[in-house]
């Protein structure tokens, strides 16, 4: 199988929701690509994809329908992975820019364009199935195997926990 991971962010979301899984997918030797977005990309250059995996939107730059259109005529199934709601409290810092950059509805019609959505909460999952009934609920994990999240025993007579999220 050939996969298309398509984001430009470096976060921890797309860290462990993307890198991570798709790193692993391809040491078991499928065949993963990264681009940074598909706006420009030429038919010939996303030609034998299988799937095209992205992280929110299909487009930062509000050409969500494009970017669909131009991965069905070639053949290539569309998976969105949304870690979290589309619509922000106005109380958020980036309220604002999210109203002016369309962020919502980019996000609302890379669901509905989406083969497949992926979502981190059964909650979640109800609120995209509102726009599009294919989804499923894969949960947040730290990979415990890379050696920055591996346990450490320290030989001592305190008490310590330890906590990953958000």
């Amino acid at each position: 199988m050939k996969i298309l991971l398509v984001t430009n962010k470096a976060g921890g979301v797309d860290y462990h929701r993307l890198f991570v899984p798709h790193n692993d997918l391809a040491q078991k030797g499928f065949e993963v690509h990264k681009a940074n977005s598909l706006e420009g990309a030429t038919d010939k250059e996303i030609e034998g994809y299988d799937i095209a995996v992205f992280s929110r939107s299909l487009s930062g730059a509000g050409m969500v329908k494009d970017v669909a259109d131009k991965l069905r005529r070639n053949g290539i199934k569309i998976v969105l992975d949304t870690d979290d709601y589309w619509h922000y409290s106005k109380k958020h810092l980036y309220y604002a820019d999210h109203i002016a950059t369309k962020t919502p509805e980019h996000c609302i019609e890379s669901i509905i364009e989406a083969d497949y959505n992926i979502c981190t909460t059964p909650i979640l999952a109800k609120k995209i199935e509102e726009h599009n009934k294919n989804v499923i609920v894969i949960e947040n994990a730290i990979d415990t195997t890379i050696e920055q999240f591996k346990p450490k025993d320290i030989a001592s007579n305190k008490l310590r926990f330890g906590w990953f999220g958000s």
